[in-house]
């Protein structure tokens, strides 16, 4: 995650400081108010980097050089803080939904054949079926699997009537298995996304409209960081369980451990 955010910065964002941060994520206890020191201090390390940055020579290809392209309508560009601003939240909200859909992306990988066919295609091609196997993941996995929203108005859905206020919950891991969307929805079929546009109401991973989540493109880089690093030369076979069991709880998980073996050849061997 840190990669796709700072490129070649990477490795001036990790302090001890920093580093609490990443051990309140893994342990859950982000919320805790222990950790708020570690957060302020990584966002002076943000700003180090930032001011860096924007005295370089040339501009690099990541979160943190798309951020200080952006433009709104209102301003010509974001102040330092609105952008540090934005880089905490990618840190401390994409952290677990980016491990959750990295482990479904390597699940698939080993326990479909096809899959590892599929990304093996040489150098040009690999991005864009790097980003169509995520895609097919976040379609069949989606690790935000439920989010809510308040009507603010009546509005009929179907038979169904909602009143102003209601609150609706919408499942992307039910609206991306409906047959009347998706061939065969079951089946795990990453190339479905080639020159395919999937209706925005039909495919909702980060969820639509002006409330839709910032974290989509930040979720593309580290696949391609990730992915296109290991899965060339590293090979994941999946040896139990035998049958996912989903645990949905704020994230998608699978109720049980999944356990693989890892070897070499990656994708050559297929």
């Amino acid at each position: 995650m840190i990669s796709s955010i700072f490129g070649t910065d990477s490795e001036r964002f990790y302090t001890s400081d920093t580093e609490t941060i990443f051990d309140a994520l893994k342990n859950g206890n982000v919320k805790n108010i222990e950790v708020v020191p570690s957060i302020r201090s990584a966002r002076q390390v943000v700003f180090s980097v930032l001011e860096a940055r924007k005295n370089a020579s040339t501009p690099q290809r990541d979160i943190l050089g798309l951020l200080l392209e952006a433009r709104d309508r209102t301003s010509p560009d974001f102040s330092d803080k609105e952008i540090v601003d934005e880089i905490i939240t990618l840190i401390v909200a994409g952290y677990e939904t980016s491990a959750i859909l990295l482990a479904w992306v390597f699940y698939s990988l080993g326990v479909n054949p096809a899959a590892r066919r599929y990304l093996n295609c040489g150098n040009a091609a690999l991005p864009d079926r790097i980003e169509n196997l995520a895609n097919e993941c976040l379609r069949l996995y989606p690790p935000v699997w439920m989010f809510s929203r308040r009507a603010l108005e009546d509005v009929d859905l179907g038979s169904l009537q909602v009143a102003k206020g209601d609150v609706v919950a919408i499942s992307p891991f039910l609206l991306h298995r409906r047959p009347s969307d998706w061939p065969a929805p079951l089946n795990f079929q990453p190339d479905r996304f080639e020159n395919v546009d999937p209706h925005r109401n039909s495919y909702v991973p980060f969820s639509a409209g002006p409330r839709r989540c910032i974290g989509d493109v930040l979720s593309n880089y580290e696949m391609q960081t990730v992915v296109g690093r290991i899965a060339p030369d590293i090979r994941f076979t999946v040896t139990s369980p035998d049958h996912i069991d989903f645990e949905p709880l704020i994230n998608l998980r699978s109720k049980h451990a999944i356990m693989a073996k890892l070897s070499l050849n990656g994708l050559n061997d297929v």
